[in-house]
């Protein structure tokens, strides 16, 4: 595996993407204008880690955003999690690449995010919208997966693993508690 610098989605910004309405989770159907890309981590892999069950290649890209109808332009975040080609085929034709194609996975975050909203959770960002579909024919994998993510921006430090490890011990257990209590 090659964890790339490579950003395979930076070309997205200033574009929109819709996050579908999700009852369940009293989430609207929303639309969202990609201000500024952030960060992007890539996975890449090879044919023979891909058969050894490793998962697909991906990468997963944040970015600044707001919501298309909202007139204050109150920024929020976004994660888009993209498969991305087998190494040595990214420039194979489109026929070979979506041979590559599957079925999107279970991202933690998306599913953390869930839960906390599900929770009523108040110490977290709150989860904004989501969607899940297949790549388009005109995409880098047709038919493989693009998840999309959309929480708020609040004031403060992201709790990063880097961020939370240099905190004190005590920094540390305050955290744990607060989110155990949420769980509890």
């Amino acid at each position: 595996m090659d964890e790339s610098p490579r950003p395979y989605l930076i070309y997205l910004q200033g574009s929109e993407i819709t996050t579908e309405a999700k009852p369940k989770h009293a989430l609207p159907l929303q639309t969202w204008v990609i201000d500024k890309h952030l960060e992007e981590d890539t996975l890449r892999m090879t044919q023979p880690e891909h058969d050894r069950g490793l998962g697909a290649a991906n990468t997963a890209a944040k970015f600044l955003c707001h919501r298309k109808d909202d007139p204050t332009g109150k920024p929020a975040f976004m994660r888009i999690y993209h498969q991305i080609p087998i190494m040595d085929t990214e420039y194979s034709d489109s026929v070979t690449r979506s041979s590559q194609a599957c079925a999107g996975q279970d991202f933690t975050e998306l599913s953390a995010l869930i839960k906390l909203k599900e929770l009523n959770c108040q110490v977290t960002p709150a989860l904004l919208g989501y969607q899940h579909r297949k790549q388009g024919p005109g995409d880098i994998i047709p038919g493989g997966f693009s998840t999309c993510v959309v929480w708020d921006k609040v004031p403060g430090e992201s709790l990063t693993p880097q961020y939370f490890w240099i905190l004190t011990r005590e920094a540390r257990d305050t955290i744990r508690r607060e989110f155990r209590q949420v769980f509890e």
